[in-house]
C-alpha cells in the first residue's frame, strides 16, 4: 500500500491531530502514558524543538495509519557534530513515540524510508530510542533500510520492569506487604504525628503541591551532593505542562505521605487505562531514616491495584528498590540507528565497541568518563 505523508512543523499546529492520534493510540495494548497526545504535546509546548517533524502517514482514504513525532538536533553525537532526528519525547519519556496500525508496519517503514531519502541532505542520522524490541517495526525497519541501501544498527539498550495485580494479589511477598523493615519505620513515624497516604488527580489539587514538590526535590538533591533538574525553571514549567494536559483525563496522579499534617514525600506518575507508570519521586532529607519513598511506594501499589491499575510500570534503569518490589524485567528496550553515509555508520559501530569495552574494564571506564569531559554530549 501506498502511503502518503503529511508533516506538521509547529507545535501549535498539531492540535487538529488529537483526536486521530487518540483513536489509533486506543488500538495499542500495551501503550503508555509517554504515546499520548496529551504527553507529547507537553513536551513540544515546553521545549525547544527545531526542525520538528510530526510525520503522519495516511492512506488513500486519509485514515492516519501511523504516526512519528521527530525533532532534528544540531550538535554533537558521539565525536563529530552530526544532524540527526530523534523522537521528540526524548530525553523525558521511558518510551519513543510510534504508533502504528496493526498490519501495516511493512507499508509504514517503506514510506518512512522514502521520505527520509528525499529529505537526505538534512540529516546525517536518524537515532531511534526507547523502542520496544519485539515490535515488528522494531525489526523490521533496519533489514528495509539495509534493502534500500541505508546502513542500520539495532542496539538492545535496558529492561523495563513491570508489576502486575494478578501477581501483587497472588503473592503477598511482593510490593513491601511483608516487610519487618517497613513496618517498623511506619510505628516510628507515627511516634512523630498521624500518617496520611492520599492520591491527587484533579488539577487544581496537583498545583497546589507542585511547588512544595519541586523544592522537597531540590533539597533531597542538595543532600545528596548533586543537583535538581527542577532548578531550571524549564523543568518546573514542563511539569506543569504535564499537568494541564494530561489530569483533565486523569493521566497524571501525585501520591502524598503526609506526617502530621506536613507532606514528607511525593511521587508524580502517570497514567493511561489500567498502567500507571511511575516517572519521578522525592522526600524530605529530614525523614530519611525512615523510609519515607518506601513507604510511599507500598501505599501506591495497594492502593492503585484497587483502583482500576492492571499493571504498574518501573520505568528505565534499574535499583533495589524495584527489585524489592517484586517489579519483574519484562520489557526490553532497544535503539534503531540509519544512517545515510558509510563515515557515520562506522563512528557508530566503534562508538558502540567502546561501550562494551568499557562495561568489562574499569580503566577504560574512566577513561571513557574523561572522554566525555573532553567531548561532552550535547544537543
Amino acid at each position: 500500500m501506498l502511503l502518503r505523508v503529511d508533516v506538521v512543523t509547529s507545535a501549535a499546529d498539531c492540535g487538529r491531530l488529537r483526536q486521530e492520534w487518540g483513536d489509533l493510540l486506543s488500538e495499542m495494548e500495551d501503550a503508555t502514558p509517554f504515546e499520548t497526545f496529551e504527553w507529547n504535546h507537553a513536551c513540544l509546548m515546553s521545549f525547544e524543538n527545531h526542525g520538528l517533524q510530526i510525520l503522519v502517514f495516511r492512506d488513500h482514504d486519509s485514515r492516519m495509519i501511523a504516526v512519528l513525532p521527530l525533532v532534528l538536533r544540531h550538535a554533537r553525537k558521539h565525536l563529530l557534530r552530526r544532524r540527526w532526528l530523534e523522537f521528540a519525547g526524548l530525553p523525558y519519556g521511558d518510551y519513543g513515540t510510534w504508533l502504528v496500525r496493526s498490519g501495516h508496519e511493512i507499508s509504514v517503514a517503506h514510506a518512512l524510508l522514502n521520505h527520509l531519502r528525499l529529505a537526505g541532505g538534512t540529516w546525517n542520522g536518524v537515532y531511534l530510542d526507547h523502542m520496544r524490541h519485539s515490535d515488528t517495526l522494531t525489526r523490521l525497519l533496519p533489514v528495509i533500510a539495509r534493502e534500500a541501501g541505508m546502513f542500520a544498527v539495532t542496539q538492545p539498550t535496558f529492561n523495563v520492569r513491570r508489576l502486575r495485580r494478578a501477581a501483587y494479589n497472588a503473592d503477598s511477598s511482593l510490593g513491601f506487604q511483608s516487610s519487618k523493615t517497613l513496618a517498623k519505620a511506619r510505628r516510628k513515624l507515627a511516634e512523630i504525628g498521624e500518617i496520611n497516604f492520599e492520591v491527587m488527580s484533579i488539577e487544581g489539587e496537583i498545583v497546589l503541591h507542585l511547588e512544595r514538590y519541586f523544592q522537597m526535590h531540590i533539597e533531597r538533591a542538595l543532600a545528596k551532593g548533586a543537583r535538581s533538574p527542577f532548578e531550571s525553571p524549564s523543568q518546573q514549567n514542563f511539569f506543569g505542562n504535564i499537568v494541564r494536559t494530561c489530569s483533565a483525563s486523569g493521566g497524571v496522579w501525585l501520591s502524598i505521605v503526609s506526617c502530621a499534617g506536613v507532606p514528607i514525600t511525593y511521587k508524580f506518575s502517570l497514567r493511561y487505562r489500567e498502567s500507571l507508570h511511575l516517572y519521578s519521586t522525592c522526600f524530605a532529607p529530614a525523614y530519611a531514616k525512615y523510609s519515607p519513598s518506601m513507604l510511599l511506594l507500598d501505599s501506591l501499589l495497594e492502593y492503585a491495584f484497587k483502583n482500576g491499575i492492571r499493571v504498574v510500570d518501573f520505568g528505565m534503569g534499574d535499583s533495589p528498590q524495584k527489585v524489592r518490589a517484586g517489579a519483574t524485567a519484562d520489557q526490553q528496550m532497544a535503539r534503531v540507528e540509519l544512517y545515510q553515509a558509510r563515515d557515520a555508520y562506522t563512528e557508530s559501530r566503534l562508538y558502540l565497541a567502546a561501550q562494551r569495552s568499557a562495561g568489562r574494564s574499569s580503566r577504560l571506564r574512566k577513561a571513557a568518563k574523561m572522554l566525555r569531559r573532553i567531548l561532552p554530549y550535547q544537543q
